[in-house]
């Protein structure tokens, strides 16, 4: 959740510049099974609960090429979000709750850093006529960053940290849309949007064999994947 106070500015006739400070209230909510490698045990549970205030900011620009027609830029910095959670273990098996114990893992606290993703997006408006307007975009997300998430363990005895990297890959979109409208007060319109996020790997093997409790190994791909997103608005003024 975003709150975002603001503020534009027309520095010309045809240049306005816009900003906008990004407080981010984030919740992270986690609970990993955790496989006992005993069969007279079910899964025990790693439950991890924070909520943490991340800063960004947003910048725009605006620019009437000439009347009707416009070009606008904008540009949200990444926001961080650094949570932190007492880890909290249950339905855990004698010897695996023993292990945890000897290591000073029951008692820690671990850190997980996200990164909300930058982006940019560049956009374009025509009015053709009285009744209707084009408009179109093209953005890119850096989802590269986040999939690194790093990860903090402080225990009683051995505080360390890592990064894992998710390998995640950023997207592009493009999207075109019209407007038309309709009477003086009200006007509606359509889009379609076209996110392409490349080929995406999975590749997650067990150390553990099935038939002693292990999950199997998870392998494949997804090639040239891609979402379109329709949609319909409009917007009636009193």
């Amino acid at each position: 959740m975003s709150f975002l106070p603001s503020v534009a500015y027309k520095l010309t006739d045809k240049l306005s510049f816009g900003a906008s400070l990004n407080v981010m209230y984030g919740i992270y909510n986690n609970e990993v099974g955790i496989n006992n490698a005993n069969p007279s045990f079910d899964d025990g549970e790693l439950s991890m609960d924070d909520k943490e205030l991340g800063w960004g900011v947003n910048l725009g620009l605006l620019y009437e090429i000439r009347e009707k027609i416009r070009l606008g830029l904008v540009w949200n910095s990444q926001v961080d979000l650094d949570f932190e959670a007492e880890a909290e273990f249950s339905n855990l098996a004698p010897g695996l709750e023993a292990l945890l114990n000897g290591r000073g893992l029951l008692d820690s606290t671990i850190k997980v850093g996200i990164k909300v993703p930058q982006q940019l997006m560049g956009s374009f408006f025509a009015r053709v006529n009285d009744r209707w307007a084009l408009l179109c975009s093209a953005g890119w997300q850096e989802w590269s960053k986040f999939g690194q998430v790093g990860i903090g363990i402080d225990d009683t005895s051995n505080p360390r940290s890592i990064t894992t990297d998710l390998d995640f890959k950023d997207t592009w979109h493009v999207a075109l849309g019209a407007q038309r409208q309709t009477s003086e007060n009200f006007f509606w319109g359509m889009a379609a949007e076209y996110i392409y996020g490349g080929d995406l790997d999975v590749d997650v093997q067990s150390n553990v064999p099935v038939a002693t409790g292990g999950r199997g190994d998870v392998a494949g791909s997804y090639e040239d994947a891609a979402t379109v997103v329709v949609g319909f608005y409009g917007s009636w003024r009193f």
